[in-house]
């Protein structure tokens, strides 16, 4: 039930998705592997559910094929890795690398590519264990009886992994949300006196990192706590699943929503102001003195929004380094003339 009504609600959202992209949108990193998600999360909820559906009632004294349930085994373990890899090029949108110290960078991305490595290698070696002892799913013929299985494995492999993810999502929910946190504190300094739209779109920003990056975090210690404390490990394969599906869902969530944002501007302009979207806006923000000083803040949001919607470039992210340096003294500037 929670793979069918998930994998439903994912079916609708890759059509929104397709339907809001671009053609420089398509050649990115991140919307290739918001595509993988869906369709994984889509292959692992509705298509293998469907199956298991249609064989036990075609075939109701005849076992699953041993590797459907491998193939199962290997959605579940690198489905979640491959999510945190979306979050991951999100966090490099918010700490870019042409903007950020050499030193600092290496040192921001390191621990969670370290991490995802050895969560791959972990996966790795409890596939092969899983794979050899796949036969004792031989006599259970729906997919919940080949979850039991797989969950209540003795294996250390199980735990490893989810303690791994928690350490993963909690360690780029933190990182995530300082930044956008700190910027939306420097911008909420000189907003009584701007236009309050850049720091309502920080403050949107803020609630989708939330849901992106702190939610997974609390679902991840909620069936690890589970598995490890009660003996019906069914119920944690429950969390584990939902918790599958509902990380895909925001993250794809936070992509449609700056896609979207995106078309809107480009296809539904404004009555009151030309056509202009993106830097370009922003870019014309500055002429605009009475505006000085959320420059630099607004620029780091347009940067993130365009690194979404696939339109940024080093140019650009370049600029914003110049942005940041130019905040401050421009701030001075018109605080000195309304002196």
């Amino acid at each position: 039930m929670i793979g069918t009504s998930m994998g439903s609600i994912l079916v609708a959202m890759l059509l929104a998705l397709l339907f809001f992209s671009t053609r420089d949108l398509w050649r990115k990193p991140i919307f290739i592997f918001n595509i993988l998600a869906i369709l994984l999360g889509i292959a692992g909820g509705f298509v293998l559910n469907v199956y298991d559906s249609i064989h036990s009632i075609l075939s109701p004294t005849d076992p699953i094929p041993r590797k459907w349930f491998i193939l199962m085994g290997v959605i579940d373990s690198f489905t979640p890795i491959l999510v945190d890899s979306i979050l991951l090029l999100r966090l490099n949108a918010v700490y870019p690398r042409h903007s950020t110290p050499r030193l600092k960078y290496i040192a921001i991305m390191a621990f969670p590519v370290f991490v995802k490595i050895a969560r791959s290698v972990n996966n790795i070696i409890y596939l092969s264990n899983y794979s050899r002892h796949a036969s004792s799913l031989v006599d259970n013929t729906t997919a919940a009886g080949a979850g039991m299985v797989l969950v209540t494995s003795k294996l250390p492999d199980v735990k490893v992994g989810w303690f791994l993810q928690i350490f993963d999502n909690a360690y780029t929910s933190g990182l995530f949300l300082i930044r956008v946190y700190s910027d939306s504190v420097q911008l909420g300094v000189h907003t009584h006196r701007t236009n309050q739209s850049f720091a309502q779109k920080l403050r949107t920003l803020f609630w989708i990192a939330v849901s992106n990056f702190v939610f997974p975090v609390i679902m991840a210690v909620v069936q690890l706590a589970i598995y490890m404390a009660t003996p019906n490990y069914l119920l944690a394969l429950y969390v584990s699943q939902a918790n599958l599906y509902f990380t895909v869902i925001c993250v794809v969530f936070a992509t449609l929503w700056t896609t979207g944002r995106h078309w809107t501007d480009a296809n539904i302009p404004s009555a009151n102001q030309p056509e202009m979207s993106g830097v370009t806006s922003f870019v014309a923000a500055r002429t605009d003195a009475s505006r000085g000083e959320v420059h630099g803040v607004a620029m780091q949001v347009s940067v993130y929004d365009n690194a979404e919607s696939g339109s940024v470039s080093e140019r650009e992210s370049t600029r914003d380094v110049d942005w940041r340096r130019s905040y401050q003294v421009q701030a001075k500037v018109h605080d000195q003339k309304e002196v």
